[in-house]
């Protein structure tokens, strides 16, 4: 060349643009820069690395609509040649029968295929199964050994996870303080589960000098992420003034939050807000709307509250005997106390039922043992009245017994 220094000058030029051409050939390379057209054509070629591209475009609705079907059948391939996250999500699928109908033992088969190659993701999944009982017969001490091996990756959830198993003393021996240290770990990684229940244990003083203002701190960062718990507990606060000055209409906003989340209490609360008028306009429509939502979700005070509605035929609702007794009944079967005695005076007085003194003896007692003050008067009553029966008294002995061992049953 007749000009050396010229070529001092490309050579850098040349052997980044040879390096590039390298680069750009090798497929690891290319998987990771190609768009999700260019993968598609890779992944139908057979190619493993943009099989899991798409698989996971579809699963976290990445430039795509959320597939779960879709998702799955791009990832099964991933999962079988061994690539770990894709058999996390794979038994993700098989576990909640997402895109591919629901086989829990399949699930755990590629959950521990992924945790054979130390997947953190895997470890944590394995302990939910031990600790639920999915798929395997329930076990809170290997539930732990799985959470710890998690949670020895960094984790969050699986920091979170163990500091549950000392928080209720399941698998290991109950120690709120060991809880808050696990906590700690995930919270300090913006883990909101971990936040609210560090905002839980300074509320209730539980393995901690009790402390509301930074009990709100931690609900705050829990409720600012979106955890309808938090904002509830947030709403709480507020309405009620817990470590700060009571301000009802920043309670309603962090109940109107919590509420379409599907969040019971916070649908009650803010049905309650809206028909009293307390922190928002008052709304009968809105306020019926959520005591509905409330009630209908099981929320045993949704379902008493509303049952009163109807008992009185208030704001708007007409009266019916027939729907509060529907509604106390669903409640009083949850163990709510209130709506044990509504429906006992209900027997009582044949007002939703048919009048029926030993049911609504039952229903008192049962009441009364929770310490219900109007079922303890109204069950004095009942006795007055059928004290003069021949036969009563031994009726009503056995139904003492049938109340004394009767348990409650969620809905």
């Amino acid at each position: 060349m007749k000009n050396p220094r010229l070529l001092l000058y490309l050579l850098p030029v040349l052997f980044l643009l040879g390096a590039a051409s390298l680069i750009w050939q090798n497929p690891i390379f290319r998987t990771q820069t190609a768009s999700l057209e260019e993968l598609k054509v890779m992944a139908e070629k057979g190619d493993v690395k943009a099989q899991y591209r798409v698989g996971y475009a579809y699963y976290r609705g990445k430039g795509v609509p959320v597939d779960y079907a879709e998702a799955f059948k791009w990832l099964k391939n991933p999962a079988e040649q061994g690539i770990a996250d894709a058999q996390v999500k794979v038994g993700v699928a098989y576990s909640l029968g997402e895109g591919v109908e629901k086989n829990i033992a399949e699930g755990l088969k590629f959950y521990r295929m992924a945790a054979a190659q130390n997947n953190r993701h895997a470890f944590l999944n394995i302990g939910n199964a031990y600790w639920d009982g999915e798929g395997v017969e329930q076990d809170d001490k290997q539930a732990v050994e799985w959470y710890k091996k998690s949670a020895a990756q960094n984790l969050h959830a699986g920091q979170h996870a163990m500091g549950n198993a000392y928080w209720e003393g399941r698998g290991v021996p109950e120690d709120k303080v060991e809880a808050l240290v696990w906590y700690h770990l995930a919270a300090a990684q913006n883990f909101d589960l971990s936040q609210y229940m560090l905002g839980k244990a300074y509320r209730e003083g539980q393995g901690v000098t009790k402390n509301l203002r930074e009990a709100l701190g931690w609900y705050k960062k829990s409720a600012d992420q979106g955890y309808d718990r938090a904002q509830y507990m947030l709403g709480y606060m507020h309405w009620y003034g817990e470590g700060i000055p009571k301000n009802k209409k920043i309670a309603v906003q962090w109940w109107q939050l919590a509420a379409p989340k599907g969040h019971s209490s916070a649908q009650y609360r803010l049905g309650w807000a809206y028909l009293k008028g307390e922190g928002i306009e008052r709304n009968d429509i809105e306020g019926l709307k959520w005591y509905m939502k409330s009630a209908q979700q099981g929320d045993a005070q949704g379902q008493f509250l509303l049952g009163s509605l109807y008992g009185r035929g208030a704001q708007g609702i007409p009266k019916s005997y027939k729907e509060s007794f529907k509604w106390w009944l669903r409640a009083a079967n949850q163990g709510h106390a209130q709506a044990q005695a509504a429906v006992g005076a209900s027997y009582i007085l044949g007002q939703g039922a048919q009048r029926d003194h030993a049911s609504a003896y039952l229903w008192l007692k049962i009441a009364s043992l929770s310490g219900e003050k109007k079922a303890k008067k109204l069950l004095k009553e009942l006795n007055e009245i059928t004290s003069s029966k021949v036969g009563v008294k031994e009726d009503f002995s056995e139904l003492d017994r049938i109340a004394a061992s009767w348990k409650p049953k969620a809905e």
